[in-house]
């Protein structure tokens, strides 16, 4: 993921992995980035990504910033909180942009 939402790398993966590993003509499709957005493995793939991006965001409330800072606060930790918030934006947008596209 990145500012402009889900990356083509991550969803040519997902697409991979939900993908029959037999159908050869459907792997070149997806590594060609040819398949229709409609398509079954495009859906389930989006489905998959929304899925780990959402998992991944729930991990952030094990531990939240203001513990990360009481354990010390140092430029380091606050370093790390700022990453962590940067991170969170990265995933929401990515999130936002799958949800965006599934409506359509």
């Amino acid at each position: 993921c990145d500012y402009h939402g889900v990356s083509r790398t991550l969803m040519t993966v997902m697409r991979i992995l939900v993908c029959d590993s037999d159908d050869r003509p459907l792997f070149k499709k997806i590594l060609a980035d040819d398949l229709p957005w409609d398509h079954p493995v495009a859906v389930q793939a989006r489905s998959l990504a929304h899925e780990l991006l959402e998992r991944r965001l729930l991990s952030y409330g094990i531990m939240d910033d203001e513990a990360i800072l009481q354990e010390s606060n140092t430029v380091v930790r606050r370093l790390v909180v700022a990453m962590r918030n940067e991170e969170k934006k990265i995933l929401q947008k990515g999130l936002k942009s799958l949800e965006r596209n599934e409506g359509t």
